[in-house]
């Protein structure tokens, strides 16, 4: 993903705080969707390769949630 500070494009229209606003909404989204696969952890046993794919799903959230929390920071600083 590219650094937000870097991005090339002009936006005429997008102000610093719509910025922020789009990253946290993306940021709930992710965190909804966390909570919702772990509230629906399949079995290890009885269903093992549905619990690998719930694996892989939950771990690719959780990097994406850490990344875009990175962004965020790197972007707009600790301003809460």
């Amino acid at each position: 993903m590219s650094d937000i500070g870097n991005i090339e494009f002009k936006y005429e229209y997008v102000t610093y705080e719509d910025k922020k606003k789009v990253i946290e909404v993306q940021l709930r989204e992710l965190e909804v969707t966390h909570f919702g696969l772990l509230m629906t952890e399949p079995s290890r046993l009885n269903q093992s390769q549905e619990h690998i794919q719930w694996r892989q799903q939950k771990s690719f959230i959780e990097s994406s949630i850490k990344r875009l929390r990175n962004k965020k920071e790197r972007f707009f600083g600790e301003e809460e």
